[in-house]
This record gives C-alpha cells, sequence and structure tokens, in this order.
C-alpha cells in the first residue's frame, strides 16, 4: 500500500484552506457519512447527490442521512437542476496547489460537483502527491485508459467584480469540503 508523509498532507491541507476549502480527516468511509450528514442536519429539503460509490458506501450514507430529512439520490441531477450537497470521489490529490483530481466518464458525477451548494470530495489520504509532476505518469496513464472529464478542482468557485469584490459560488459550489479518508486527525 502506499503511503503519504505527514508533511505531504499537511501541505495538502495547508493549500486547500489557503483557497477557501473545508479539509476533515476521518477514519474511514462511515465517518464521512456522519461529516455529510452533519452538514445537512437542520436544513429543510436538502438532497443529497452522491452518484459513485459501491453498497456499502450507499448503506453507510443512508443510514447517516436517517432522521436527518435529507433526501439521497444516486442519479438524476439534470431533472432536479442541482441539489444542497454533491458528493464525489476524488483520484488524486496535489498537496502543492490544495487541488484534488476527479476523473470521471460519467455526467452525474460532474454535474454532482458542479451543480451543488456545496461540493463533499472524498479522498483517499494515499492518493495525495506533493505536487503535478510527482502525478504525472499515473494521470497520463488515467487518461490513456478511459476517455472522461478530469477536472483539476481547487476549493471552491470563486469570482471578482470591477472593484475586486471576491464572490464565493458564483459559478459552482460555495462550498468545497474534502474528507481526507483514512487519517485520524479530526479537522474542520
Amino acid at each position: 500500500m502506499n503511503t503519504t508523509s505527514s508533511h505531504v498532507l499537511a501541505r495538502f491541507e495547508a493549500r486547500a484552506r489557503e483557497v477557501s476549502a473545508h479539509v476533515v480527516h476521518v477514519h474511514d468511509e462511515k465517518a464521512a457519512a456522519a461529516h455529510i450528514a452533519a452538514l445537512v442536519r437542520g436544513s429543510p429539503n436538502a438532497t443529497v447527490f452522491a452518484p459513485d460509490g459501491n453498497d456499502v458506501w450507499y448503506t453507510h450514507l443512508e443510514r447517516a442521512l436517517d432522521g436527518t430529512g435529507a433526501r439521497l439520490h444516486r442519479g438524476g441531477l439534470r431533472e432536479h437542476g442541482g441539489c444542497t450537497v454533491g458528493v464525489t470521489r476524488a483520484d488524486w490529490g496535489i498537496a502543492e496547489t490544495g487541488t484534488v483530481v476527479v476523473n470521471s466518464a460519467n455526467e452525474e458525477v460532474r454535474l454532482a460537483s458542479m451543480l451543488a451548494e456545496t461540493h463533499v470530495v472524498i479522498l483517499d489520504a494515499t492518493r495525495v502527491r506533493p505536487d503535478l509532476e510527482a502525478l504525472a505518469s499515473d494521470l497520463g496513464a488515467m487518461l490513456n485508459q478511459s476517455p472522461g472529464y478530469t477536472a483539476f478542482i481547487t476549493g471552491p468557485s470563486r469570482t471578482a467584480d470591477i472593484e475586486s469584490v471576491l464572490a464565493l459560488g458564483a459559478h459552482g459550489p460555495r462550498a468545497v469540503h474534502i474528507l481526507l479518508v483514512g487519517t485520524e486527525q479530526q479537522s474542520s
């Protein structure tokens, strides 16, 4: 199993926070599901779209969302036109910039990362690399395997007007939460 040094993870977290992303260390996917439930708890009519995952993941998520009033959907985001929380899985993280790399041929995954008010990215901590150069061969192999859509996501959507007033969420999610799976430390 490939491991990522604590220095690289700390750098990834610091850079991600600099671009307004929230980084949360979770032990496993059950804890990730609990974090997602906490995000929607108390939000009437919340919708969670999680288009990629296995049955075990969906069981954790369904149990965590039970009692929150949130509705969980695996697909159909285009028909809904948006959601409260979109959940995707990242293939890689880049510590130098706090960027996550999401590769998918699935349109639902792309929409979940763009149309949600809050984008939650699940990233295995062992998949964080120090910089883009360290990821080059893996990225090349990934791009050669599947025609798809590869997004490099660095924090929430942002724009500034003529007076340089920064606005988050103008063209995408207002918030990005990166859940680093396989770490013990709890951050927010």
